[in-house]
């Protein structure tokens, strides 16, 4: 790809060693700032300490753009993806209109529908289920068990996006995993490896978050940004150095954030390693999304949702069709 991400490496590393540190230790920061634990009681509902094996939030981001991994070449992409994965009986539209977002913010029925025939390609899940957004700059509820107000709702329309513009099958998990919290990333790995002996088709698996911000002015401003016009929300990509496909998810991010840069520019804010596995050896091709933050409105990440699945269509597509 274009964008030099080996040539940052070893940031990548340094970022891995910091983020290592037992999650207690810090909050949810903005891209160059680290935050003791302290600002916990200034943001308690977007935040928790985690055990070993569950880590919870991303954690630290002290990078704009890191470094693919030494040895990519060791981890070549899969292209041999399962026949009839695409649905025939779908729309293909491979010019989607860039700017015209309306129909998924506006339709609440979106939930419970069904993106796939038996075949599905991408599975969409949410361990931190229950992370939701300001509804205002007044209403400050950082979660919530309604599925059209948590990470739920963004995932939907990641899911239609991909479905009704690009005809690639998706099985979205809506399953509430972080209730208890300590304990979600087991739970969510369960239900992914079940979708997985389920739906063999399953070539893609991407874990939609929002990321948690102590309350700032400051902080609002860390993921805001503004795409062809519309307010939306930034978004982090996750990298869990310890999956044994981290090398190969490493690149695939890469992808991914060129997609981003060349589409929609201002999209993108980074990528980011720690040292955690993220359910991301289950399947072959798997990220973990932060979609804004806990300061971020609902309606910006439901418009950055339709951005992301548009650039995740693009780049599937892109991969069946041999050119990436």
């Amino acid at each position: 790809m274009k964008t030099n991400y080996f040539s940052k490496a070893i940031s990548g590393i340094l970022a891995a060693a910091i983020s290592s540190l037992p999650h207690g230790f810090f909050s949810s920061v903005g891209d160059k700032t680290i935050s003791l634990r302290e600002n916990i009681f200034n943001s308690i509902m977007c935040v928790a300490v985690s055990d070993e094996t569950d880590p919870g939030a991303a954690g630290v981001d002290i990078t704009d753009e890191l470094g693919k991994a030494l040895l990519l070449s060791t981890f070549p992409k899969t292209e041999n993806i399962t026949e009839g994965v695409i649905s025939e009986q779908q729309p293909l539209l491979q010019n989607p209109a860039l700017t015209d977002t309306e129909p998924y913010l506006s339709d609440e029925a979106v939930l419970g529908g069904q993106y796939h025939s038996g075949k599905p390609l991408v599975a969409i899940y949410h361990t931190h289920t229950t992370e939701s957004y300001m509804i205002d700059e007044d209403t400050t509820i950082y979660r919530n068990d309604d599925k059209t107000m948590n990470m739920v709702m963004v995932g939907t329309i990641i899911s239609k996006v991909l479905n009704s513009e690009f005809g690639i099958e998706v099985l979205h998990i809506t399953d509430t995993f972080d209730k208890p919290y300590s304990g979600a990333y087991n739970r969510s790995r369960t239900a992914l490896e079940g979708a997985m002996e389920a739906y063999p088709t399953i070539k893609y698996a991407f874990d939609i978050h929002r990321d948690g911000l102590s309350v700032s002015e400051s902080n609002r401003k860390v993921y805001l940004t503004s795409v062809q016009e519309a307010e939306c929300a930034k978004v982090m990509l996750v990298i869990g150095n310890k999956s044994v496909s981290a090398a190969h998810n490493i690149e695939f991010a890469g992808d991914v954030a060129d997609k981003m840069n060349a589409l929609y520019p201002g999209l993108y804010k980074s990528i980011f390693y720690r040292d955690h596995a993220y359910n991301q050896n289950i399947a072959e091709n798997s990220l973990l999304f932060e979609v804004g933050s806990n300061l971020s409105t609902l309606t910006e990440a439901k418009t950055t949702a339709v951005f992301i699945g548009r650039v995740l269509g693009k780049l599937i597509l892109e991969d069946m069709n041999g050119s990436m």
